[in-house]
């Protein structure tokens, strides 16, 4: 288990390439709902602010598979 072997090399290689495939494919889907949000128009940072509320369920659903699952406290909540 001390000796990296070439059959270590080919899986290595083969996850490497399977994994730009499934995130190729994730990143699609986010790039799909950023142009039907049209954040690449935003002008300004308002502006894209504006456009993330607006489309915050397409952006969720896109992002969904890049969730890690790690959930921080609302900060506004802290403070009251």
């Amino acid at each position: 288990m001390d000796n990296w072997t070439q059959e270590d090399e080919r899986r290595f290689n083969e996850m490497a390439v399977r994994r730009g495939l499934v995130l190729g494919k994730r990143r699609e889907a986010v790039e799909r709902a950023a142009n039907h949000a049209n954040l690449y128009g935003a002008v300004t940072s308002d502006h894209l602010v504006e456009l993330l509320i607006a489309h915050a369920d397409i952006l969720r659903d896109a992002l969904q598979p890049f969730d890690s699952g790690i959930r921080v406290a609302n900060q506004l909540e802290s403070t009251e």
